[in-house]
């Protein structure tokens, strides 16, 4: 449910956001800055209603993490290991917050 409302949310966004998925439960997208919030609030708005009719819905959320990565920053080297580990911490405090959330750092 969740690869299709992200794939979607992309496809329909007038600036179209890469959708990939590294495993399990866990996607990455690559989107504009200046889009994010938008399309991370239509995936949770989403979400949410197609959930709610789902069996054990009581028991369905989802965790938004997203990393916002300023290529222009003089002080970050932002190699593949970085982002992996920023985003990690990322996805860390979105989860603890439990529930249907969106976490943007």
């Amino acid at each position: 449910m969740l690869a299709e409302i992200l794939l979607e949310e992309a496809v329909q966004s007038d600036d179209p956001a890469f959708v990939g998925h590294i495993g399990g439960d866990d996607f990455i997208v690559i989107h504009r800055v200046a889009k994010i919030e938008n399309y991370s609030n239509r995936v949770l708005k989403s979400f949410q209603e197609l959930s709610a009719n789902q069996p054990g819905a009581d028991y369905l959320s989802v965790a938004l993490a997203g990393l916002i990565i300023d290529p222009n920053h003089e002080q970050m080297n932002w190699s593949a290991q970085l982002v992996a580990q920023k985003c990690a911490i990322v996805k860390k405090e979105a989860k603890e917050l439990g529930g249907n959330v969106i976490v943007l750092r």
